[in-house]
């Protein structure tokens, strides 16, 4: 995600850098667990509602795929993931004195390279819909816009006033993955991955025999990435067993879902708000720029 700011506009997600460059040109690096404190300093720039990552994770689960832009200090940073075939750029995060030196493409450029060699053939970011300036920089880079994101939050208690249907909850196993991903059109792998990370619980609603929602609950963030219901009663399943779950000292929740608009307006009517909306870009690997 590139990060924007300029006069009183205020930093939106994806947003292109535009102001005077470095005294210096940056060198580039892996990024190490002693650059968190860097990582705490930069990371207001996304302009995200999300809470600062603790530094477990940062070491755990940042550090291990990031790459940093460094002069006499961290000056940006890039974060991402692959599975299977797909490379996911989760952060792109540039200082405010490193605007307009070309650091934030050069991040995605080095981490593009590495989902290469990964054997990566496609690559994903997102950015607000309405960021025009960084929508062009990803389609001259081949990227397309897929669909739409929103990170809704909620109370417990909100979440607790949902309909209830017939749906049933239960933990999910390495058995359901191939129906989790068809159902919720995930990545082939993006299930196993999820699962082996720390602190995360995945679970799924039925009805019938069918599998109608999946979560991967973080109780220490706390929230759900992603967030797939059929309809609500299948949401309202979720947030049941994800309750179950929670820290008793944590009052609400976010959840994260894709495509459907239809859910996060039924959300919505039930006491949910919208944290953040992206869209999802998509293409192909490597990089056209």
């Amino acid at each position: 995600m590139f990060r924007r700011r300029g006069g009183s506009r205020k930093a939106g997600v994806g947003a292109i850098i535009v102001q005077s460059p470095m005294a210096a040109p940056p060198t580039f690096r892996d990024a190490r667990p002693h650059d968190y404190d860097a990582y705490v300093r930069l990371f207001p720039e996304l302009g995200v509602p999300d809470a600062l990552p603790t530094r477990e994770r940062f070491e755990a689960e940042i550090a291990p795929t990031a790459i940093v832009a460094e002069t006499t200090e961290v000056m940006g940073l890039a974060y991402h993931r692959t599975v299977g075939q797909t490379g996911y750029l989760h952060q792109l995060i540039v200082a405010p004195a490193a605007r307009g030196a070309g650091v934030g493409l050069e991040l995605m450029r080095r981490a593009a390279a590495r989902m290469v060699d990964a054997s990566c053939t496609r690559i994903q970011l997102a950015t607000k819909p309405d960021n025009h300036t960084a929508l062009a920089l990803y389609r001259s880079a081949g990227l397309e816009v897929q669909y739409r994101v929103w990170s809704l939050g909620l109370t417990w208690e909100a979440a607790a006033r949902l309909p209830v249907g017939a749906a049933t909850s239960r933990e999910a196993t390495a058995a359901d993955d191939a129906e989790i991903e068809r159902a919720a059109r995930l990545i082939s792998g993006l299930v196993a991955q999820r699962r082996a990370m720390p602190h995360r619980v995945l679970l799924v609603t039925e009805r019938g025999a069918r599998i109608t929602g999946f979560a991967v609950f973080d109780p220490t963030f706390p929230g759900a990435a992603p967030f797939y219901a059929e309809a609500v009663e299948d949401a309202a399943a979720l947030l049941r067993a994800m309750r179950s779950r929670a820290r008793p000292e944590d009052a609400d929740v976010s959840v994260m879902v894709e495509r459907d608009a239809s859910l996060v307006e039924a959300l919505r009517a039930h006491g949910a708000h919208t944290k953040l909306e992206v869209v999802r870009l998509e293409g192909p690997l490597p990089l056209t720029r």
